[in-house]
């Protein structure tokens, strides 16, 4: 995935809580990550590993809005999320 523009992302940013800002600065760089990495910007031992899934589900709607997704996939490694930028159709 090409380096998401500054702009796009201190847009994002800004529209983001900070728990979702420091998923978002792990998921930006476009590589899958495990749910123990983004757990790990919740800064709360005491969660549920399930406990990423609202904010992730909270900052889908926004990051579509500047043409990327965050899609969870099951992999024999575990679950995975990963930030793609999404392409537009071909008229």
């Amino acid at each position: 995935m090409k380096p998401i523009p500054s702009k796009v992302v201190q847009a994002i940013l800004g529209r983001l809580t900070a728990r979702q800002q420091r998923m978002f600065q792990v998921l930006k760089d476009g590589q899958s990550h495990t749910r123990e990495e983004l757990f790990a910007c919740l800064d709360d031992d005491l969660a549920k590993l399930s406990a990423i899934q609202n904010p992730i589900s909270d900052m889908r709607p926004i990051v579509i809005e500047y043409g990327y997704a965050i899609a969870c996939c099951y992999t024999a490694k575990g679950v995975r999320y990963q930030l793609f930028q999404l392409v537009a159709a071909c008229a």
